[in-house]
């Protein structure tokens, strides 16, 4: 899972929790200089710097550092798929060891994260599904074709005539035409806006300015209805493009778990056992 340019891994938790209460092993991190702001462990703030907006640089046309950055993301979430493969052989809290379906490895993400997760899809095999959330697609990535199956689901951008969003529906366009038919999609939410697709869209309650976004066009649908649809649109897609296979072989300790009688509920007053 990938947040956007800036925004900290847990602005995406309902997302993560929809999957996860359906058997999803969900992994989300945070790197300095990705996120806006880190806490390291030993207590030291990483921040964002300019060099590494890539913001900024779609402002000046900066191509050569969008592509660096999606480069970096997109080794980060390979490193991230590294851990998770050793945390699959020896986890020492023994929570992950031998759980890990390593074969249906899916990624997604959002905004400028979703433009990393396609890039992940090129590169890394171990990818076996994406989708990218309402992110177009910069550097390499909008040359890319992508033999996994992926979904481009996306805001309503009906409204947005200019150059720039022209051209970056023009580059999911032309990435979605490449992509296997069988297993492509591509889903726009009406109404939906680009920063609701993240916990945003439940936490911002602000009527006032609610109401000011409805009048300039900019939301047209409930947060919560719109991070509802996000939630089951990128479930439905991970059950479809990653099937179950077969499931692990029972640890030692799920097989005490099976062959200890289940502890016996309390009885209430006055009523003995037979």
């Amino acid at each position: 899972m990938r947040g956007g340019s800036s925004a900290p891994v847990w602005n995406y938790t309902t997302l993560a929790e929809n999957l996860a209460s359906y058997g999803y092993v969900v992994v989300g991190f945070d790197i300095p200089y990705r996120t806006k702001t880190v806490v390291m462990a030993n207590g030291a703030v990483a921040t964002r710097t300019p060099e590494n907006d890539p913001e900024l640089a779609a402002e000046r046309h900066d191509d050569a550092t969008i592509q660096r950055l999606i480069d970096a993301w997109t080794r980060d979430l390979s490193r991230a798929t590294d851990h998770l493969t050793r945390l699959n052989v020896s986890d020492s809290t023994g929570l992950f060891t031998g759980r890990l379906d390593l074969g249906r490895v899916g990624v997604f993400g959002h905004s400028f994260g979703g433009t990393a997760a396609a890039q992940f899809c090129v590169n890394d095999p171990r990818c076996r599904a994406g989708v990218d959330i309402d992110g177009g697609m910069f550097g390499s990535a909008a040359n890319a074709s992508i033999s996994r199956p992926f979904m481009f689901l996306l805001g309503d951008h009906h409204r947005e005539d200019g150059p720039q969003s022209t051209a970056i529906m023009h580059d999911i366009r032309a990435v979605y035409g490449r992509l296997p038919a069988a297993t492509r999609k591509l889903v726009t939410i009406p109404g939906a806006n680009h920063f609701f697709f993240s916990d945003d869209g439940a936490w911002f309650k602000s009527h006032l300015v609610i109401g000011v976004l409805r009048r300039l066009g900019m939301v047209e649908i409930d947060g919560p209805r719109q991070l509802a649809l996000t939630a089951g649109n990128l479930r439905s897609f991970f059950d479809d493009a990653l099937p179950p296979s077969a499931p692990p072989p029972p640890t030692a300790g799920d097989r005490a778990r099976r062959t200890s009688p289940p502890p016996r509920s309390p009885l209430p007053p006055g009523i003995s056992s037979p």
